[in-house]
């Protein structure tokens, strides 16, 4: 009897004695597996909004934000590719003003009534103008992005330039001077220095950015010349130092392009002002 038993086990194959797995096991085990995926997911990116650099630099307090998203100011700065300073004034302009991110960044026409907002909130305080300048940069940023985006098509075809800040049609008597460079050497050491020449020159600004401007002058200058520019916008005097980087040349007149070099930060915001129609100057 024995001996019939061993035989009978013999014949019988192996997969005779394998659990046979039933399909409701792999789909548990599908649905488990992927619940494991999604919590680690959830924690790793709820990590990086807790040590996001505007918190662990200490550039944005937390209680100074109040009600503000904390995950929506993350968003913004990547979205925008705002730097730290740029994303502790915007936290500072929105907690003074009472308005939130979700507010401001839900259309072009909030970002412009949010961004009006705060910078007239700001422009009754003196030592707001550093802050100011962020506000603005941060719209011209917007602005790119707007443009970027609105342009996509366009720009696979090389038709269109973008330009990193708003530029807007003027017409604002300016008056400017060469500024000469000298260079003086003492030992293995060179000194430059600028020097303004006493000609006065004058003009009229056509158009106008924070990245630089154009004149209408009957005075000939050289592409590549350093100038000196002063003009008003309202009751704002101005001034920047800027370099002329081409001239259209007419019969009686000259369009010089510049690029500003230097340029007091209240004068920036009084250019960025008028081209944003943020505030009356």
């Amino acid at each position: 009897m024995r001996n019939s038993v061993l035989l009978l086990l013999q014949a019988m194959e192996l997969s005779d004695f394998r659990i046979q797995p039933k399909p409701i096991h792999g789909i548990i085990f599908g649905v488990g597996v992927t619940a494991i995926i999604l919590v680690i997911v959830y924690l790793n990116k709820s990590k990086k909004v807790k040590n996001s650099t505007i918190f662990t630099t200490g550039t944005i307090d937390k209680a100074e934000l109040g009600a503000l998203s904390v995950k929506g100011m993350v968003k913004i700065a990547y979205k925008y590719g705002l730097d730290a300073a740029e994303q502790k004034a915007l936290a500072k302009a929105l907690h003074s003003t009472g308005l939130d991110i979700p507010g401001v960044f839900n259309s072009i026409d909030d970002i412009d009534s949010g961004f009006s907002r705060m910078v007239s909130s700001l422009s009754r305080e003196d030592d707001s103008e550093q802050t100011i300048a962020k506000l603005f940069s941060i719209r011209n940023k917007v602005e790119y992005y707007f443009s970027a985006n609105e342009n996509a098509e366009t720009l696979s075809g090389k038709k269109v330039t973008l330009r990193r800040y708003r530029r807007i049609k003027v017409n604002i008597p300016v008056v400017f001077y060469l500024v000469l460079v000298t260079e003086s050497r003492k030992g293995v050491r060179k000194t430059k220095k600028l020097l303004l020449d006493k000609n006065k020159l004058s003009g009229n600004i056509l158009d106008l950015s924070m990245g630089g401007c154009c004149i209408n002058t009957h005075t000939g200058v050289k592409a590549g010349s350093r100038i000196k520019i002063e003009f008003k916008i309202g009751k704002t005097s101005s001034v920047a130092l800027a370099q002329i980087l081409r001239i259209n040349k007419g019969r009686s007149e000259n369009v010089l392009h510049t690029r500003f070099i230097k340029v007091p930060v209240k004068t920036l915001n009084a250019i960025n002002a008028l081209a944003f129609n943020y505030r009356d100057i």
